[in-house]
C-alpha cells in the first residue's frame, strides 16, 4: 500500500511541473554532470622535480596532495637561473597547467 502512496506522489510531481521548470531541472543536471571530474583523480600527480632547482612553498600539508587549484612554484639553485614560468596550477582536469622551468647555467 505504501508503494501506491509513493507511485502517487510521484506522478503529481511529475504532472504538476511545468515544461519549463522540466527543461530548467534537466538543464542543471546536465551541468552538474558536465563538471564532474570523468575518470580524473581528485587532483594532480607529483608536480615534476627540475635539475638544480626545488619547489620553494611546498610544505607537509600540501605534500602528496595537489587538489585542483594548487598552485606551486619552483626556485633555483644559486648560480642558476629559471627559464621559463616559474609557478604551475593543477587544473581540474587533473593535469599541471604547464611545464615546470628549467634552471640553466648563469653566465656571467
Amino acid at each position: 500500500m505504501s508503494d501506491g502512496m509513493v507511485l502517487c506522489e510521484t506522478r503529481a510531481l511529475a504532472s504538476s511541473s511545468s515544461p519549463v521548470h522540466r527543461l530548467a531541472t534537466s538543464a542543471l543536471l546536465f551541468l552538474l554532470l558536465a563538471l564532474l571530474p570523468h575518470g580524473h583523480a581528485s587532483g594532480c600527480p607529483q608536480p615534476p622535480a627540475v635539475q638544480h632547482g626545488e619547489l620553494v612553498n611546498q610544505t607537509e600539508a600540501n605534500r602528496g596532495s595537489f587538489p585542483p587549484g594548487t598552485l606551486l612554484s619552483y626556485g633555483c639553485e644559486p648560480g642558476y637561473t629559471p627559464d621559463g614560468p616559474t609557478t604551475i596550477t593543477c587544473t581540474t582536469a587533473g593535469t599541471w597547467s604547464h611545464q615546470p622551468p628549467r634552471c640553466i647555467h648563469a653566465d656571467g
